[in-house]
């Protein structure tokens, strides 16, 4: 009965036309307040008495009332929203509905009704409360998650004011960022001085990722402030979170940079794997984000302020009218932060394979110049077809083992794709260290050249094999080297003499050395490598006392031959900086003096490709003087650093080499310079010096003519590893220091395809 006259009393109140003159026009105790719509009479009459009880219980002195418990306060109001909701909905909705006013939703109604006492209950609590970080911490966390009950629980229509705006007044807002960023700093301090900050959340078998306990908690701290700002309708407030949430990433970084630089052990037992797994995770979960709809209306909305702070500024042009704008929907908030966490990876990606890599090099040494117990060589080596059992050759041993041992302790210590991409660049490495440092710089007999390819396909592919099917393709210069060297003597003789003829002759149509190679299996190898391998492979026959001697050659090292030297010339003095040079009848070190003849040697000790490198500086009266390099310094480019560091190489090049005569000619070991020049033009395209040097030296390679020696002067202008210092290099390499840029672009080298 009660119920029936309320409705009735409802109605006609709501069918008169006084509606306006009858709504209550409420005093207004605060500014928020101007944003809410008066309520109709009788919603205001139905929540007069909530709103006394909301004042009696919850301001004043009454034990309700306490500032650390806000969330008494809201829940009482939740609470009667879901009490009324019910009865607003049967029993008032259909009268607004039956007069006509479908427009106005009587729960929406209660809730604004409701919310105007929390908001000036807010706006009466929080100044007080800025200076106790602890309160002020715990209001707005509460104030957030009524907000979000509100619109989850109960549908609270996003057009309607809220209680988000009492945060977001300008002192509030900037005690909340303050507070934010105070917070999360600690959180972060704490996290990365956890015992158990680099452990893995989960076991190998389970999480690919290798997440570790810092990672996860950094990417949740992140996460809980993002679903915290979501909700604020204005894009200048979630663009000012956003930038903190930037922040605390750089700093992140740069944490973690700090954590590496304290790292004195060995990369492999150090805290570096945990943490490129981290930086590999985040990347990788940045890269997702970058992708959701939230991020992706901040990168429209922080284009847009960008745009007209610049035409403010008057440095832009105006899109004419009309025009879409689409240049605010490319990328992503996260590109600049992407792009300084992968080249993080990468750098400590390489540092690990540099690693296993100089472990490997530093096994490889007798196989290099592999010598058997009884002093047998490459280029005297039984053949394996001879033996009842073949074997890989003993001095490859310890290179094998201990290949094996790292891939297995990186695949325990990386995720996995990160592992994957480790192995593939540890395979390239290999691959090119084979090819230039065992096959290019040695002697082959049959026996050798088979004893060659057994060591590579029988004993280094499977190493390989159990992570990928087809381990020869990341091997094809050495598996290809391997099919030229084992090629008999009649095919190599006329493979040579086809290649000649295709490389001398541009013109001739009928064959190309592109087909010469591949009716051999050759794929990959240029014709130029094709035609010095094919050229070694002829079998020279010397008639001695005792017969006639014959020998398959591959490409000579630069002292693969001593020792047949010195046992045909007698009294041949033999001279060098490394005890590992055979035949070594005087050992010299920096500033000693030779005199050949009429030629004034001084010994330069440039160590890096090896420890024991020795450049010799020659003056001769009437001539300029020389200098040769061996494979410090070759023509636009440098040796690897196969057994010394980027600091090595730099007193090297630069406080050693440099400083001789510009005029001093360069006679370097190897002949790499249309390549070196290729990569010289990547490190500086716009170095006009480089350019003339590249079309001088492919008219040169046109008319099969050298192109060493060069000279000091001229490697100054185009060579990328003397020019360390000049800001063009140092630019690229993104390093201020020299010896930092030297190391950047030696590993870039490495990799370089061009």
């Amino acid at each position: 009965m009660l119920i029936q006259d309320l409705v009735v009393g409802l109605e006609f109140h709501l069918n008169t036309n006084l509606r306006d003159s009858l709504t209550i026009r409420p005093e207004v105790t605060s500014a928020f307040l101007m944003d809410f719509a008066p309520l109709t009479l009788p919603m205001t009459l139905l929540l007069r008495p909530l709103k006394k009880r909301f004042l009696f219980h919850f301001y004043g002195t009454k034990q309700t009332n306490r500032p650390d418990k806000p969330e008494w306060f809201f829940t009482q109001v939740l609470t009667w929203i879901r009490d009324h909701e019910k009865f607003v909905v049967q029993w008032i909705q259909p009268v607004l509905n039956k007069l006509g006013m479908h427009h106005i939703s009587a729960k929406s109604e209660l809730m604004r009704g409701l919310l105007q006492v929390v908001v000036e209950k807010l706006h009466s609590e929080l100044p007080h409360l800025q200076y106790d970080d602890a309160l002020f911490s715990h209001m707005v966390d509460e104030t957030l998650g009524f907000d979000r009950e509100l619109r989850e629980s109960f549908s609270y229509p996003s057009t309607q004011p809220s209680v988000i705006g009492v945060l977001t007044q300008a002192q509030v807002f900037v005690k909340w960022i303050h507070m934010e960023k105070k917070y999360a700093s600690e959180k972060m301090d704490s996290m990365l001085s956890s015992e158990t900050a680099w452990l893995p959340l989960g076991s190998s078998e389970l999480d690919e990722m290798r997440v570790s306990e810092c990672g996860e908690t950094f990417l949740t701290l992140l996460l809980t402030m993002t679903e915290r700002y979501t909700g604020l309708p204005q894009p200048g407030h979630r663009l000012q979170f956003l930038e903190l949430q930037l922040e605390l990433l750089d700093d992140f970084r740069v944490r973690l940079l700090q954590l590496l630089h304290e790292e004195t052990s060995d990369p492999l037992s150090s805290r570096l794997p945990a943490i490129l797994n981290t930086i590999h995770y985040l990347a990788s979960v940045l890269q997702e984000w970058g992708g959701l709809t939230h991020f992706l209306h901040l990168q429209y909305y922080k284009s847009q302020f960008e745009k007209v702070d610049t035409l403010s500024h008057g440095d832009g042009v105006p899109p004419p009218s009309g025009a879409p704008d689409l240049e605010g929907l490319q990328g992503t908030v996260f590109d600049d932060t992407l792009d300084l966490l992968l080249r993080m990876k990468t750098d400590l990606l390489g540092q690990l394979c540099d690693t296993v890599q100089l472990d490997v090099i530093a096994r490889s040494r007798e196989y290099r110049k592999d010598r058997y117990p009884l002093s047998t060589l490459w280029y005297a080596m039984p053949s394996p077809k001879d033996l009842v059992n073949p074997s890989v050759t003993p001095s490859a041993c310890p290179m094998l083992q201990v290949l094996a041992a790292k891939l297995h302790q990186l695949q325990e210590l990386l995720s996995v794709p990160l592992f994957s991409e480790a192995w593939r660049k540890m395979a390239d490495h290999l691959c090119q260290f084979i090819y230039e440092e065992v096959i290019l710089q040695n002697c082959f007999n049959e026996g050798g050249a088979m004893q060659l390819q057994y060591d590579i396909t029988r004993n280094l592919f499977p190493l390989f094999g159990q992570f990928t099917h087809k381990p020869d393709a990341h091997f094809t210069l050495v598996k290809e080297a391997c099919v030229l060297l084992n090629l008999p003597r009649g095919s190599a003789l006329l493979l040579r003499d086809t290649l000649r003829l295709c490389l001398t002759y541009d013109t001739n149509e009928d064959v190309k050395e592109a087909d010469v190679l591949a009716d051999v299996g050759i794929h990959r190898l240029t014709a130029d490598k094709a035609l010095a391998l094919a050229s070694a492979l002829v079998v020279l026959s010397s008639t001695a006392e005792d017969g006639e001697i014959e020998v398959r050659i591959s490409v000579g090292d630069h002292a693969g031959g001593n020792e047949s030297l010195v046992k045909q010339v007698s009294g041949l003095q033999v001279c060098g900086g490394d005890d590992r040079i055979g035949a070594l009848t005087r050992k010299v070190s920096h500033g000693d003096q030779l005199k050949v003849g009429q030629l004034s040697v001084r010994c330069l000790f440039t160590p890096c490709h090896t420890s024991g490198h020795i450049c010799y500086y020659v003056e001769s009266a009437g001539h300029a003087p020389a200098v040769f390099t061996g494979d410090t310094l070759f023509i636009a480019g440098c040796g690897r650093f196969f057994e010394g560091t980027p600091d090595q190489m730099y007193k090297a090049l630069v406080e050693t080499l440099s400083e001789l005569p510009d005029e001093t000619r360069v006679f370097c070991g190897h002949e790499y310079t249309v390549q070196n020049l290729k990569f010289a033009q990547h490190v500086e395209p716009n170095n006009q010096d480089i350019k003339d040097k590249m079309s001088w030296a492919q008219m040169k390679r046109s008319k099969t003519e050298p192109t060493v020696p060069s000279t000091i002067g001229q490697e100054k202008k185009i060579n990328p590893f003397v020019r360390v210092l000049e800001p063009q290099v140092q630019n690229h390499a993104g390093q201020s220091d020299p010896i930092a840029t030297m190391g950047f672009i030696r590993r870039e080298k490495d990799n370089f395809k061009g």
